[in-house]
């Protein structure tokens, strides 16, 4: 099988990693760590296997496409560490992506083609809703108060998680959820260098005093 337009996708912000391989915006395969909290461990390895068994190269991938959060912390670091170091002296483009723009692309949130609502917590009792529209454009985007959510009632809401009091279908992250929005966001020309890569808790508004000082 001869891959046209290879492109690397990878998942770290849950309790398993997850790496994928698309042909453009074709899924290829897709695969995930058997051991929780093993991204360290497992990364790695999971995307060697992955190059190898479809006979790929790094420096021939057309795009590298992360899951930049939010989610887990160390996850995330540990998936920006890597690409950093596999993609060194490379000029393969990265994509960076967050978990409600990936989400939204799941299978079974595609069919209804319908407006959407992403729910995420963000620390303590705020949280953000993010509103796309049918065509999976990002409408809008407003930080809540756990009361104010419970208030809006939300039908077609998702979440990473469940959230207490409200019934949001909860979409757990992966790897293939990146493809289409990896594609459009390529084609876009939306894409950065491997050295300008950072996890989303590092960008308003997840950014808190402490990240601050970390940079």
């Amino acid at each position: 099988m001869i891959i046209q337009r290879p492109i690397l996708h990878i998942d770290t912000s849950t309790l398993n990693c997850s790496v994928a391989l698309s042909d453009g915006g074709q899924l290829i395969r897709s695969v995930m760590g058997r051991d929780a909290k093993a991204h360290s461990q497992q990364l790695s390895p999971l995307i060697y296997q992955l190059l190898q068994t479809h006979h790929l190269q790094v420096q021939t991938l057309a795009a590298v496409s992360i899951n930049v959060g939010p989610g887990s912390y160390t996850g995330l670091r540990i998936a920006v560490g890597v690409v950093k170091g596999m993609l060194y002296r490379t000029q393969v483009p990265v994509i960076s992506i967050p978990i409600h723009e990936a989400i939204i692309y799941d299978q079974k949130i595609c069919k209804r083609l319908a407006p959407t609502q992403v729910i995420l917590h963000k620390r303590r009792d705020r949280y953000l809703i993010y509103n796309y529209d049918k065509e999976r454009h990002l409408i809008s985007s407003r930080e809540l108060l756990g009361q104010e959510l419970i208030k809006l009632n939300l039908t077609d809401g998702l979440s990473i998680q469940p959230i207490d009091k409200m019934d949001t279908q909860v979409i757990s992250p992966m790897a293939f959820h990146l493809v289409k929005p990896t594609i459009k966001r390529l084609d876009a020309g939306h894409f950065i260098s491997a050295d300008q890569l950072k996890p989303i808790y590092f960008d308003a508004p997840y950014i808190t005093k402490r990240k601050k000082e970390l940079l």
